[in-house]
């Protein structure tokens, strides 16, 4: 797979990493957090292009996702939200038990190539202002290891939540300071996946 890249798995942490929390099956983030709602749109292997087709490497797969909603209109503080940070965690017991580096977290994609050859919209760093809620339905994409590594039941594997992690120098130099936890809403817990080859055969747009 030529000319796709991920974010580093390891994050340096300075006396903490704030938690990012994943909610299903609710469609409010708590007093003072914001919110972000999004759906899985599905799993997949690759998918052509005008300069040739993408491909997940070996062992993995392209898990898809649309983020419709920002919501930060119950914080007092603006929010950077950058997808760059949304990430899917496939850390086994031991990994969670352990350093942050540690964590399997699957990093969106830095790609535009599946945005601009299905048409959708992708996704871009943005600022919500305190008290307000902002629109996206932009779609991202992270590869995932397909042999089940939390350990969790294999009819599951692929039903997938992201995270977001909301620990990011930009942030800190803002002068608001920084939201502390984001609550990332699943709008479609109970659909179930699982790999198909192409992903332009994915309701994406």
């Amino acid at each position: 797979m030529s000319g796709l890249s991920f974010k580093s798995l390891s994050v340096l942490s300075f006396g903490c990493a704030a938690a990012a929390i994943a909610l299903a099956g609710c469609d409010k983030a708590p007093p003072g957090q914001t919110g972000i709602t999004f759906r899985q749109i599905g799993v997949c292997k690759g998918f052509e292009t005008a300069s040739g087709k993408v491909t997940a490497p070996n062992g993995q797969a392209f898990a898809v996702f649309k983020v419709q909603e920002l919501d930060n209109s119950k914080t007092a503080k603006g929010f950077l939200f950058d997808p760059a940070n949304l990430y899917v965690d496939q850390s086994n017991a031991t990994q969670k038990a352990g350093k942050v580096g540690d964590l399997n977290r699957r990093f969106s994609a830095p790609d535009t190539r599946l945005t601009q050859t299905t048409g959708a919209a992708k996704l871009d760093k943005v600022t919500v202002p305190s008290g307000e809620k902002k629109s996206v339905d932009g779609v991202t994409y992270t590869a995932i290891e397909t042999n089940n590594p939390t350990g969790g039941p294999d009819a599951k594997q692929f039903d997938l939540s992201l995270l977001y992690d909301d620990w990011t120098s930009e942030k800190v130099y803002t002068p608001e300071g920084w939201v502390s936890q984001v609550v990332l809403t699943k709008l479609n817990p109970s659909d179930t996946f699982t790999v198909v080859e192409d992903c332009k055969s994915l309701p994406i747009k």
